[in-house]
């Protein structure tokens, strides 16, 4: 290869192309059968660290080398190598590639070698918490695994003390962003899906930034400038709803806002988002029409949220309470990203969201100040709204 990295890119995007044809399973499974002789010399090319990496999470979080571990999505064996230089001697592998096993094999660091995809189905031959640790590296993606494993995997690994999925890095970040909201927008269906949410969440903090610094991710930055126009008084205690990783408080930070709480259901990113020192206040909850905790009438003169407001995340159901803690008089801006407007859902989501704008702007609650269209990542649009709580 020329260039591995554009190269591997190109595999990925024509794997994720023959995935949705009607024998998407038996095309993807032949195009890595091609591909399995070169695999590990294509990656290596590409300084693929994500094997490595990953085995050290699991490693720290289940040092008993006597565990048996399941490598899903395991390819030629990377994984089970590096396992296996750690000390670990039980380790199975799933493939949908029985080349990419056969490669596998040879490395002699597996116990058995399935040959099966990753969904909804149950494993061949796998007993309810027959694993202590599950590993995937890179395999939950578009065209791969999708959120349909995340049962199946959750059967399979026992109770108890054990570590379960890793989630590799993003080799397209705009596919695989969309397709990890749309993990989220199914998660959040559930009955435990604020929970399903903030976990999945943790589980992406760490790589977030990263992922949509890839993405040339300007919407964090443009809400602030919306805000800083609509209210430069830099002395002003801001609200930063669905705040993640801290991307818009370091924005408002920038421009000498200081006094800035942050807002989000996930732990692990309010932790990330405390590292980079721009928050007064760190409150974990979510978003909805209950009350935030601590949070009294009129507590902030001004609210941003940076692309929460979606199907699966923030609906119209919370405005009522930020307009019971924004200060008469106060400013809200917030963007609602096109880049989850795929599907009838998330369309709907959109629909109700402008209603409910609409509605609030009728009843002399809200002001719109201003409407404006976004880049908001690098192939997404958003629509940026200013409001004044009247």
């Amino acid at each position: 290869m020329s260039d591995p990295t554009r190269d591997v890119n190109m595999n990925v995007k024509t794997i994720r192309d023959l995935s949705k044809k009607a024998d998407g399973t038996k095309a993807v499974a032949e195009f890595y059968d091609k591909w399995a002789e070169k695999y590990d010399e294509d990656l290596e090319k590409g300084n693929y660290e994500g094997p490595a990496l990953c085995v050290d999470a699991l490693f720290k979080v289940l040092p008993d080398k006597s565990a048996l571990i399941v490598d899903c999505a395991a390819g030629t064996g990377k994984v089970g190598e590096g396992l296996a230089k750690l000390g670990f001697k039980r380790i199975d592998a799933v493939d949908i590639s029985q080349k990419s096993l056969d490669i596998s094999a040879s490395k002699r660091v597996y116990e058995r070698l399935i040959c099966d995809s990753l969904g909804k189905h149950k494993l061949k031959g796998v007993d309810d918490g027959y694993y202590s640790g599950l590993i995937c590296v890179g395999g939950v993606a578009a065209g791969h695994i999708s959120h349909d494993a995340f049962s199946e995997w959750t059967r399979i690994v026992k109770k108890g003390k054990t570590y379960s999925p890793i989630l590799g890095k993003m080799s397209d970040p705009t596919k695989d962003l969309e397709e990890n909201i749309k993990m989220i927008r199914q998660m959040s269906k559930k009955p435990d899906g604020i929970k399903a949410v903030a976990e999945f969440y943790d589980k992406w903090a760490e790589d977030y930034d990263e992922d949509l610094e890839k993405e040339h991710y300007k919407g964090p930055a443009l809400c602030v400038d919306a805000l800083s126009k609509a209210m430069p008084d830099k002395s002003a205690l801001i609200v930063d709803c669905a705040a993640g990783t801290g991307k818009a408080g370091e924005e408002l930070a920038k421009r000498g806002y200081k006094r800035i709480d942050a807002v989000d259901i996930s732990p692990k990113s309010l932790d990330i988002s405390a590292s980079k020192g721009v928050y007064e206040r760190l409150i974990c909850d979510s978003l909805g029409k209950h009350k935030l905790k601590g949070v009294g009438d009129g507590f902030y003169s001004g609210l941003i949220c940076v692309g929460g407001v979606s199907a699966g995340h923030i609906s119209q159901d919370a405005f009522p309470e930020w307009t019971r803690i924004v200060k008469k008089g106060g400013f809200m801006v917030f963007a609602v990203s096109k880049a989850v407007v795929s599907g009838d859902q998330q369309n709907e989501a959109f629909i109700e969201t402008e209603d409910a704008i609409s509605d609030l702007v009728q009843k002399g609650v809200w002001e719109l100040v201003e409407k404006t269209n976004i880049p908001y990542v690098k192939s997404h649009e958003a629509d940026l709204y200013t409001i004044r709580r009247l």
